[in-house]
């Protein structure tokens, strides 16, 4: 695709309190598109309330607003489509998918579409009533969305393991996925799809250098939804410490489940090494008041807590799934069988005792490692080479 003077519409349903990495991506991403390609970016974001990250991305690019709930927003992209002369339709969070796919399909038009796939898609319906239904139902809901609609767009997931799951729909009907491996995903190739981690900014994070300076040793976690975030695991592992006398602080974040399962957990009777905070935009005061980043997640695509963490110079605790298994290859990464309690708690035991300044050596490591991996300006570079190339 020529992307000189290029209309491209970025899709995205966000609208969290504060833009984070993710904002940071789509302004650098869309900066370069306007200055080197001389291409109009409009962005489209679910009605919300004012915010900071909104109002800064207006002062430069056309924002629009879908005003229905998001499967009965084709109208409205038919709309944006006309109104724009739209050449290019970028997805994120897959609920603009379909109704995307629907308005190009009635406008009649050449619009190339891409869907950026974030979110975990599982199968799994263990420990659910008539499990094997509501497998089937899935599965016929992927492969509408991803066999059907998706035909024409290509898939940027930010990990192997969901871009393995949506491409299967692609030549796939009667058959489940096979099972996801680890250690076969580098060898893949995908038709019409690639994987691409996310790129970090920079800018948000400074190098943590007081860690381990406080007695006591924090351990903080992202709360977000905190049910699949694990978060109650973290809470078995810190009571295991608790009984062995371990001085010790949990810090977690709100999220919109957090309080919800605190309040289940211990029934009012919080301990006090568990603190829990608010959110900010300001990543880097919150690692720098914690010695040691816990992901205890049961589904993840790529995590950017994880990485903004090991940049910032925190070691990281992890679960072993395939979502954020990228980062375990670094030094300062310990891996915990996901949903484990015992073993994450071994884990958070052994980080106490280990000797610290290894430690941070192992930590400043990672995080060289990490600012290659995942250059915010290569990921644009990717991305835009995907634009040409479709």
């Amino acid at each position: 695709m020529n992307l000189n003077k290029a209309n491209i519409l970025i899709a995205s349903g966000f609208a969290a309190p504060y833009g984070g990495n993710f904002i940071s991506m789509l302004k650098l991403l869309a900066g370069k598109l306007k200055n080197e390609h001389h291409c109009n970016i409009i962005f489209v974001f679910p009605r919300q309330e004012a915010k900071q990250w909104l109002q800064e991305l207006e002062e430069e690019y056309t924002i629009c607003y879908t005003q229905n709930p998001y499967k009965d927003t084709t109208e409205e992209f038919i709309k944006f489509i006309n109104k724009f002369n739209i050449n290019l339709i970028h997805t994120h969070f897959e609920v603009y998918d379909i109704p995307v796919s629907k308005a190009i399909s009635e406008c009649g038009k050449d619009i190339k579409m891409i869907w950026h796939l974030h979110d975990h898609l599982t199968l799994d319906k263990k420990n659910l009533s008539f499990s094997f239904l509501r497998k089937l139902k899935t599965h016929f809901s992927y492969w509408l969305q991803y066999g059907y609609y998706g035909s024409q767009a290509y898939f940027i997931g930010v990990s192997a393991e969901v871009t393995h799951l949506a491409t299967h729909y692609r030549e796939h009907f009667f058959s489940f996925p096979k099972k996801f491996s680890i250690d076969d995903s580098h060898k893949r190739t995908y038709d019409r799809a690639s994987v691409i981690l996310n790129g970090i900014d920079l800018s948000r994070i400074k190098q943590n250098c007081s860690i381990f300076n406080n007695p006591i040793i924090r351990f903080f976690s992202v709360g977000g939804e905190s049910y699949s975030k694990g978060i109650a695991t973290i809470f078995k592992a810190a009571e295991i410490l608790d009984k062995k006398d371990y001085k010790f602080k949990v810090i977690i974040t709100k999220g919109y489940t957090t309080e919800k399962l605190v309040s289940e957990y211990f029934k009012g009777n919080i301990p006090s090494w568990l603190r829990i905070i608010h959110q900010t935009n300001d990543i880097s005061s919150l690692f720098s008041n914690a010695d040691i980043y816990i992901s205890a997640s049961f589904c993840e695509t790529m995590s950017m807590c994880v990485a903004e963490a090991s940049i910032s110079g925190l070691p990281v605790i992890q679960s072993n799934i395939p979502g954020t298994y990228w980062n375990s290859d670094t030094p300062s990464s310990y891996l915990f069988k996901v949903g484990d309690s015992d073993e994450l708690a071994h884990r958070m035991e052994e980080l106490i005792n280990t000797d610290k300044n290894r430690l941070k050596e192992q930590c400043n490591i990672s995080s060289e490692i990490n600012k290659e991996r995942l250059n915010i300006n290569n990921w644009c570079k990717e991305i835009i080479y995907i634009y040409e190339k479709i």
